[in-house]
């Protein structure tokens, strides 16, 4: 039934600056959802893109306040 379906993807391109706002919060979200792949992905772009600055994030064994 199914053999002749194709799948649709979407994607997003982000520059530095859309990463710096963007990509914090994917990261803890994408924890908070036990998506530590996706989590370790936008940390991975974090460094990437922005090297020299910190950011707050969740980690996979971090509790909610």
């Amino acid at each position: 039934m199914w053999e002749h379906s194709i799948k649709t993807l979407t994607y997003q391109r982000l520059n530095g600056d859309a990463a710096r706002n963007v990509a914090p919060v994917v990261s803890r979200i994408s924890r908070l959802d036990r998506m530590e792949g996706h989590a370790i992905t936008a940390d991975i772009r974090l460094e990437k893109h922005l090297p020299d600055e910190q950011f707050e994030l969740l980690r996979e064994n971090d509790q909610l306040q």
